[in-house]
């Protein structure tokens, strides 16, 4: 028997310490049609996979993001991550599997899956707490065009929590940086704080 994507074949998988099987189709994919009746099908077959695996049947008009996402696309990659760091979407919340897809992502300089990656480091958030590890891969986002990396830098040397000490013309720098960023993918908590922070110093243009 075949699972479908959720918890309980991952479940499976790591209580019978056996790798999944992943099966991508469609109905109307003639080749998969094809695969099931004379491979899948077969007694032979369907007794190793069953004995050796735990497989795992993904639709992928029901599920196309995923598709994609096992067959590289990057942008897929990052979203399922994200759809697993915030259990949304049909995906229960898994930190670990949010890192790894967040890495796939990442190999291709995916700036948004960075940021992600950065993170869990700088909060301690599903893997031990290293804010140095976490502003290394702040910093090389925002090098990629993100505007939450920058930000986040910048408040990290505003308050000197990670840094042995503040500096404020760095931290000016980095708000300012923010603002040139290719991608807007801060939230509006952390914007008013850049904001508020460079109006006190007379360096927002408002315009």
């Amino acid at each position: 028997d075949w699972y479908d994507w959720e918890e309980s074949a991952f479940e499976a998988a790591r209580t019978t310490r056996r790798p999944v099987l992943l099966f991508i189709g469609a109905a109307w994919c003639r080749w998969c049609k094809e695969l099931e009746r004379e491979v899948l099908s077969s007694p032979e077959v369907s007794s190793l996979i069953t004995e050796r695996f735990i497989p795992v049947r993904v639709d992928k008009d029901k599920r196309p993001v995923l598709a994609k996402a096992h067959k590289g696309d990057v942008t897929s990659q990052r979203v399922i991550g994200f759809c697993y760091r915030d259990g949304s979407h049909g995906f229960k919340k898994d930190m670990e599997k949010a890192r790894e897809w967040f890495s796939k992502a990442a190999v291709h300089d995916d700036a948004h899956a960075v940021v992600g990656l950065g993170i869990f480091p700088l909060n301690g958030t599903g893997v031990p707490k290293d804010a140095t590890r976490g502003i290394l891969e702040l910093t090389r986002a925002a090098m990629l065009g993100s505007e939450h990396g920058a930000i986040t830098v910048a408040m990290e040397l505003a308050t000197g929590a990670v840094f042995q000490q503040k500096d404020e013309p760095e931290a000016t720098r980095w708000f300012q940086f923010s603002r040139k960023c290719k991608w807007k993918d801060s939230v509006a908590t952390c914007r008013s704080r850049r904001d508020e922070w460079l109006r006190a110093r007379g360096l927002l243009d408002e315009d």
